[in-house]
């Protein structure tokens, strides 16, 4: 997933911006309707898996609960929070002045730090 930043331009127009503080709508729908259906799932997944004898004497195979747990998996989210992560360590690196108003050492890792998040998610 890839998330649309959004922001005012310096022309004072609304458009596509890497720093922007805004995303689309589609990327939270993503979000929520991966996360609904985790909600739902949650308990019984949880209880199925630390139970493997009793579901199997109800008829479920350990196939069925290893697909569960992997439908669990979330790619979407985890990408998610990746960017939310990596915002927020830009974030810092740009509150980091020294005298003079020049950028500061530890930008530089700062920002190379948030691009490793975004590729560890990736990878």
């Amino acid at each position: 997933m890839s998330v649309t930043r959004y922001g005012i331009n310096a022309q004072g127009i609304f458009t596509n911006l890497t720093d922007g503080g805004y995303v689309s709508y589609q990327d939270y729908e993503k979000l929520a309707a991966e996360n609904a259906g985790l909600k739902a799932a949650k308990e019984i997944i949880r209880h199925l898996n630390a139970n493997r004898e009793e579901a199997n004497f109800c008829g479920i195979d350990d196939c069925y609960i290893d697909d569960a747990v992997a439908a669990m998996i979330t790619p979407e989210t985890d990408t998610f929070l990746a960017e939310v992560r990596a915002s927020g360590v830009e974030m810092f690196a740009d509150s980091l002045k020294v005298a003079g108003g020049h950028e500061h050492p530890y930008s530089a890792v700062a920002n190379e730090f948030a691009a490793e998040i975004r590729k560890g998610v990736q990878s």
